[in-house]
Order: structure tokens, then C-alpha cells, then sequence
């Protein structure tokens, strides 16, 4: 039997790895502990928007048109995305009511969500905002079953939402 191999962000080697894979994107989203670990930068529990900015910027220097982080605030009570654009240096930022919990898979929920968007013909900025709408729905939708788990969000509660709002 082979050993199961695990891939850790906190590996600088995996987090070198994946750095390599921006070369060619047109986007890449990672939250602010995949960022740092991917650009070797100190993670900061407090940090402003020219910290998120300088991210931004070094993220897209790896090679990536554009570059998003998720799970960014600026302000209490609010949670969302930072982006830049490489080519117009312009910064765009969104942002929702934090929801009262976090749950795992979530990221995965945003960027599948963003990318059905860009797929569909919604330009880039307009999906992220578009991904951070969704996830927060999925979440609050969540929080209103009873017995909700703490491991994943019923997202498949939102899905006929997004699809026709992206047709």
C-alpha cells in the first residue's frame, strides 16, 4: 500500500510549487494565509489596505493578469475580496456582512462560484463580488438549520439562485 502524501501550506516547498502555477494565470484567488505563504511574507492578524494592496501587486508579479485574495477586512462586521488588475494597476475591493460563523470549504464555494461566473461572459470584477454574494447566502442559509454542521455549508440551497442569475 502507498502512503498517502499530504499537501500542507504551511510546506514552503508546496507553497513554491503553487507560486509556479501563476505564472500563465489570468487569475488566481488565494485568502491572506495562502498569499503569504505563497509569497513568503510575514502573516499579520492586524493589517490595512496597503498590506492587502502589496499583496496583491507581489501576487500578479509571479505572473497572474489578475490576482484576488479572499477573507479580507477592513472594517468590523464586514468580510470580502481585494483584487487588482496587472495590466490598468486598478484595485477593486467588495465587501459582505461577516457571517457570525466560519466553515470549511467555503473558498472552494467562492471560487467555483467566480469561475462559473467568468465562464459564463461576466467580467472579472463583477464575479468576485458576484462569488462573495453567493458564499455569504450559502453561510446564512446555514445558520438557519438547526442541527447545521460546522464542517461545510448547504450551498446546493443557493445553486438555482446563482445559475440563473449568471444565465
Amino acid at each position: 500500500m502507498r502512503p498517502c502524501v499530504r499537501f500542507i501550506w504551511d510546506n514552503p516547498d508546496f507553497a513554491k510549487k503553487m507560486a509556479t502555477l501563476c505564472e500563465d494565470a489570468d487569475l488566481i484567488v488565494p485568502n491572506i494565509t495562502e498569499a503569504c505563504y505563497m509569497l513568503d511574507m510575514p502573516y499579520k492578524e492586524s493589517y490595512d489596505e496597503s498590506y492587502i494592496r502589496e499583496m496583491l501587486v507581489k501576487l500578479c508579479e509571479l505572473g497572474a493578469k489578475n490576482a484576488a485574495i479572499t477573507g479580507v477586512s477592513f472594517e468590523e462586521g464586514k468580510l470580502g475580496v481585494m483584487s487588482y488588475e496587472k495590466e490598468s494597476g486598478k484595485f477593486a475591493s467588495y465587501f459582505t456582512d461577516r457571517q457570525p460563523k466560519n466553515f470549511h470549504g467555503t473558498g472552494d464555494i467562492y471560487t467555483a462560484a467566480a469561475t462559473g461566473a467568468i465562464v459564463s461572459g461576466m467580467c472579472i470584477p463583477d464575479a468576485l463580488k458576484l462569488a462573495c454574494d453567493y458564499t455569504a447566502e450559502c453561510i446564512r442559509l446555514t445558520l438557519e438549520e438547526e442541527n447545521h454542521n460546522f464542517y461545510g455549508v448547504n450551498f446546493e440551497q443557493c445553486t438555482s439562485d446563482i445559475v440563473d442569475f449568471i444565465k
